[in-house]
């Protein structure tokens, strides 16, 4: 490792490319994982009939909006 100025230090392309490989495992293991339930029961409620009235609302207002 160098001591750059400013107090830093830099890192040698190894510890670089190990620190790369890591985060991208843990970023696939993220993506990897399954939905929980509850996350989706919730995005169920907000796509139910309220969210589409709540849609249908605002295109609604704005086509009053475009007419005025």
């Amino acid at each position: 490792m160098q001591v750059i100025e400013g107090g830093g230090a830099q890192q040698g392309p190894n510890v670089k490319s190990y620190i790369e490989r890591q985060l991208k495992s843990v970023y696939d293991d993220v993506l990897n994982q399954a939905i929980p339930d509850r996350f989706l029961d919730l995005l169920n409620a907000l796509d139910g009939p309220a969210a589409g009235s709540a849609k249908n609302a605002a295109a609604a207002g704005a086509k009053k909006e475009e007419t005025e």
